[in-house]
């Protein structure tokens, strides 16, 4: 897992949340609440003028829990994007992401039906979606991959906002999603929409269990023993098995080296053995030719 880096922008943005929710809290408490419904997003305000509301309803929360953990998710996953990307691009795709959504609201609005909103889970969300972009292999949760859980989590929300009629909101969800891992895309990152490719290793274990479960009648190798444990060895001339005082290839044991390979890596092979390791794999490769 990537480090954390000490950056500039997400931290603002978490200072000026928990700012504005302890206010809002002290006031509610207080009863001094007209000034809260002065940052809220309300469509028909928007319409007459009130444009700061299209960009101030994100910073108006309650406090509560969730707030808490979305805020450590945003400092989480907004710190490694910014890192990625850079502050001026992250800032660009946060302002982005907030004024995306009052606008399709305000879209929304013209087919007859005020609209109004606080809080910005859906861009907070749309942060998450970036993060995938970068890392969507990443395990979770099970080992659930990161590509895999913020499919999960769209697919769930999407299925909570049509039972509840919250058509508006689902469709901030989405856009904000999509919004993301476009932009990250257009900064490089397209791992997220590309196929993931097998490692060597894996791919070479597959071949040598199915080689181990069904050696070929007519193989171009021959086999020191029918354990798959062996060394492979290729045919070679008469005159060289003639020759007296040739040095023989040493046993390598295939099943312990991807043992040791699992369990420590490519790194910790020797030279000979992973000369071996390719020896075998060159081998596989001829058969399957």
């Amino acid at each position: 897992m990537p480090k954390l880096p000490r950056l500039c922008v997400v931290t603002f943005l978490i200072l000026l949340y928990t700012a504005t929710m302890v206010a809002i809290a002290f006031s509610t408490a207080w009863g001094a609440t007209s000034w809260i419904s002065l940052l809220s997003y309300h469509s028909s305000a928007v319409a007459r003028g009130e444009l700061w509301r299209l960009g101030t309803y994100a910073f108006v929360s309650s406090p509560s829990i969730w707030f808490a953990l979305e805020m450590a998710m945003l400092y989480y996953f907004g710190s490694i994007v910014e890192k990625a990307v850079g502050s001026k691009m992250f800032a660009f795709l946060y302002g982005a992401l907030l004024l995306m959504g009052s606008l399709l609201l305000q879209l929304w609005s013209l087919f007859g039906t005020s609209q109004h909103m606080s809080g910005a889970q859906a861009a907070n969300f749309g942060i998450f979606a970036a993060f995938v972009a970068i890392y969507p292999d990443i395990p979770f949760f099970f080992s659930l991959r990161a590509r895999s859980l913020l499919l999960i989590l769209l697919a769930v929300t999407s299925l909570e906002f049509l039972e509840g009629h919250h058509f508006a909101s689902l469709l901030l969800f989405l856009s904000a999603s999509l919004t993301a891992l476009l932009f990250m895309r257009w900064r490089g990152f397209s791992r997220f929409f590309s196929s993931t490719k097998e490692h060597p290793v894996t791919d070479l274990l597959k071949k040598i269990t199915s080689f181990k479960k069904e050696p070929p009648p007519n193989s171009s190798t021959l086999l020191a023993s029918t354990s798959i444990s062996t060394s492979i060895i290729p045919f070679s001339s008469p005159k060289a098995h003639r020759k007296k005082n040739t040095p023989q290839k040493k046993n390598i044991n295939i099943d312990a080296l991807l043992e040791k390979i699992s369990q420590t890596g490519m790194e910790s092979l020797t030279e000979e053995e992973k000369e071996k390791l390719q020896e075998a794999r060159m081998e596989l490769l001829k058969r399957d030719a």
